[in-house]
């Protein structure tokens, strides 16, 4: 089993690497720009016979696409950041921070995250079941050496899903 969750964290650590690497960060002006209100790139002009480009109707092309900001959006936290998962009731459990997936477990573990903003942050734990038995959820972070709790919660005759928020270094 140790093997197995082994496994689980290091998948989650890749596929977390390869996403933080596939995403666009939109130049500063051009957010500063669209934060502000103010103008907006004008596309390049088209030739006569591009109906694509004249048409309002028509979706921009792909390369004209921004990424807004989205729940994750902002620098990350400056401190490490765990997640304890302790699970006496093994009921199936996901978490999502900020809107982006962690995981998802029905026995104890313990998760590192990489993707703790400094400031508010947003908890998403979903349960499949009521548990019957402690199902705890515990963020800690290493502060000088030592890791301390910023949140624990018990689900324990709890079900559906339920969000919580911290605020993180």
């Amino acid at each position: 089993m140790a093997g197995f969750r082994l496994g689980v964290v290091v998948t989650w650590v890749c596929l977390a690497g390869m996403n933080a690497c596939s995403r666009e960060v939109p130049a500063p002006a051009a957010r500063a720009d669209a934060d502000s209100g103010g103008p907006t790139a004008t596309p390049p002009t088209a030739a006569p016979g591009d109906r694509a480009s004249t048409d309002p109707a028509a979706p921009p092309p792909v390369a004209a696409e921004t990424t807004t900001a989205g729940p994750s959006a902002g620098p990350l936290a400056t401190e490490k950041h765990r997640l304890r998962i302790t699970n006496y009731a093994q009921t199936p459990i996901s978490l999502s921070l900020n809107g982006e997936w962690v995981g998802q477990w029905d026995d104890h573990i313990t998760v590192p995250t990489e993707q703790v903003l400094r400031g508010k942050n947003t908890l998403t734990i979903e349960l499949t079941g009521e548990p019957a038995n402690d199902l705890k959820v515990e963020l800690q972070a290493e502060r000088g050496g030592d890791w301390v709790s910023l949140l624990a919660l018990n689900f324990k005759g709890k079900t559906g899903s339920q969000t919580t928020t911290f605020v993180a270094k």
